[in-house]
């Protein structure tokens, strides 16, 4: 019998599938701010509790300000302790666009060039196993945009037993082990060595420590007051987990990994408050407004697409592909401490119990801020079930001010509704009638059910319906003696209110 059922209910989960795929939405509801934050903080909490997520802090910047930033889950499971927008993160990667930012403060300065070799402040580069031809090439142009033919991290593995690194010059032993994957400016390879290595080279040239460079010269005027590159832990840093194992979550005990890895490259920590900062920094300067950290134009060069220089002819037909789209297509380069995606501009980090990413709609003047305490939360935009696409896509329309006026009252629908595991749906009011947000999708506002009211009471159809069933498909609300709406009837299955009227 429970065979039975489990097979019913995939049938049924399938159709209604296919139902709500196949509704028309010719005819797109405006959707206010709030109502846009309800579903997104509703598929948010599905999408943490369907995959078992600790925690993750998020944030919306629009121009000058933070407009939206919600913590949720814990900040370690055995406490419960919420996270919060000031909760602070290892954010491992996201570090390299402040790294880069500080070294393009001394190439604005003329302190260096961004084409000079680097061998002339870091004379132990010529101790790698290359050719000093092909080592002369490596430049600040080429570590800030992975071009150098460098290899992705120092000579000795990454556990628990790596030594912390308390000098940066100390990543330059075992060079001699090490060589150049390629030729410098030919293609790209992600090296977390590389963006070390320009570390050394801000030392040397500013005669500062690197930490306490970027803390000043680069946090501190941006206001990311909360952020450091404390190896210790602090009592407002999250607990890192594992992905989900057989035994469950696992908490990162190699705490100072991004020492370990190199600070430059992965060593900051910081919150969603905090890197709202530089967000808001970011769309300031690019417009002209603020350059006491950087200039625009040096920034605006640093955001663009950099094309290796390659050592092979494209075929004509590929390079007319690549000329056609070369706002978004890239064939061996990046940005300058940034990656490109057509419009947006980004950075994304991640290593044991820890990912990160922020994303700049410049176009917009849209910022994405996503934190997570787990190797598993599916964080990155171009992911499944990404909470960088959802936040840019549920939440970012809301911000256009535009007065929505209220002519009918489906107030009494709003709810989430719910049939065990297998579908889950956050009923919102609009003028025309309700939409039904599946909060089990990856992507819920790309296909909402659209219901609107007929003549009897708690009855609504969604037109136009063209799958497995022909003509409309009918949604009854149910309520009890009280005149409280109690569930919802899909077809023949019905689906529980969860909230509390």
């Amino acid at each position: 019998m429970r065979s039975y059922i489990k097979k019913l209910a995939k049938i049924l989960s399938l159709t209604l599938f296919c139902v709500a795929a196949s509704l028309s939405v010719a005819s797109e509801s405006v959707i206010s701010l709030d109502d846009r934050i309800q579903i997104f903080e509703a598929w948010m909490e599905t999408t943490r509790h369907t995959k078992s997520l600790p925690g993750i802090a998020v944030g919306l910047v629009h121009q000058n300000r933070l407009v939206y930033a919600k913590g949720f889950g814990a900040t370690d499971i055995i406490s419960g302790t919420p996270i919060t927008p000031d909760s602070l993160f290892s954010v491992a990667s996201v570090t390299k666009p402040f790294t880069s930012v500080a070294i393009m403060q001394l190439v604005q300065q003329g302190m260096i060039g961004l084409n000079e070799p680097i061998a002339s402040v870091i004379p132990e580069l010529y101790n790698l196993n290359s050719p000093d031809g092909e080592i002369e090439k490596i430049n600040l142009f080429t570590l800030l945009t992975h071009t150098s033919g460098l290899p992705m991290n120092h000579a000795y593995p990454l556990n628990q037993s790596s030594p912390v690194i308390k000098k940066l010059d100390s990543l330059l032993s075992g060079l001699e082990t090490q060589k150049l994957l390629f030729p410098p400016n030919t293609r790209e390879h992600y090296s977390n060595l590389g963006l070390n290595i320009a570390g050394i080279a801000l030392e040397r040239l500013s005669g500062m420590k690197y930490s306490d460079y970027v803390q000043e010269k680069v946090l501190s005027p941006i206001g990311m007051n909360n952020s450091s590159f404390k190896t210790e832990k602090s009592e407002n840093l999250v607990t890192g987990y594992t992905g989900l194992l057989e035994a469950g979550r696992q908490p990162n005990e190699f705490l100072e990994i991004g020492a370990a890895i190199g600070l430059p490259s992965a060593g900051l920590k910081t919150s969603v408050k905090d890197l709202a900062q530089f967000l808001i920094w970011n769309f300031a300067t690019l417009e002209g407004h603020n350059s006491q950290v950087l200039d625009s134009e040096t920034l605006a060069y640093m955001q663009r697409i950099h094309w290796a220089q390659l050592d092979f002819v494209l075929p004509s037909i590929i390079q007319k592909t690549v000329n056609k789209f070369s706002d978004s297509f890239d064939i061996g380069g990046a940005g300058l401490g940034f990656f490109r995606d057509g419009s947006l501009v980004m950075h994304g980090g991640g290593f044991d119990g820890y990912l990160s990413e922020i994303v700049l709609d410049r176009e917009n003047e849209i910022g994405i801020i996503v934190l997570a305490n787990s190797s598993d939360a599916p964080v990155r935009i171009n992911s499944q079930y990404s909470i960088s696409a959802n936040l840019l896509e549920i939440l970012a329309p809301g911000l256009a001010d535009v007065e929505i006026e209220k002519h009918n009252d489906y107030s009494d629908y709003r709810n989430i509704y719910t049939e065990k595991n297998f579908f889950k749906y956050l009923a919102i009011p609009t003028n025309e009638g309700i939409n039904l947000y599946d909060l089990l999708a990856s992507k819920p506002m790309s296909n909402p059910v659209k219901l609107i009211p007929t003549d009897k009471k708690d009855v609504f159809i969604a037109p136009d319906h063209a799958g497995v069933y022909q003509g409309e498909f009918e949604v009854l609300f149910l309520r009890d003696m009280e005149d409280q709406i109690t569930s919802m009837q899909l077809q023949i299955v019905i689906l529980d209110a969860t909230l509390e009227n």
